[in-house]
Parts: structure tokens; sequence; C-alpha cells
């Protein structure tokens, strides 16, 4: 029974950690010469 309960925590530790992915986004963010920066790539439509 302990075994059975483990492999759901597991399960459900595998399956929260592939929710956490971000969305594809066209924008990147992340610092340049101690500024942070948002960078669009792409054209707008």
């Amino acid at each position: 029974m302990k075994q059975f309960f483990h492999s759901i925590g597991a399960m459900a530790l595998i399956l929260g950690l592939l929710g956490c992915k971000r969305p594809p986004s066209n924008i990147l963010q992340g610092y340049v010469e101690g500024e942070f920066v948002d960078v669009f790539l792409g054209t707008t439509q």
C-alpha cells in the first residue's frame, strides 16, 4: 500500500513539473550591462 502512494506522489510530481513550461514567445527578457531589458523578436501583425 505504501508503494502505491509513493507511485501516485511520483506521478503527481512529474505531471506538476511538466505543466511548468512557459508558452512560446517572441519576447526575450534578461539583463544587459546591469539593466533589465525586453527584446521583441519578429514583426507585429
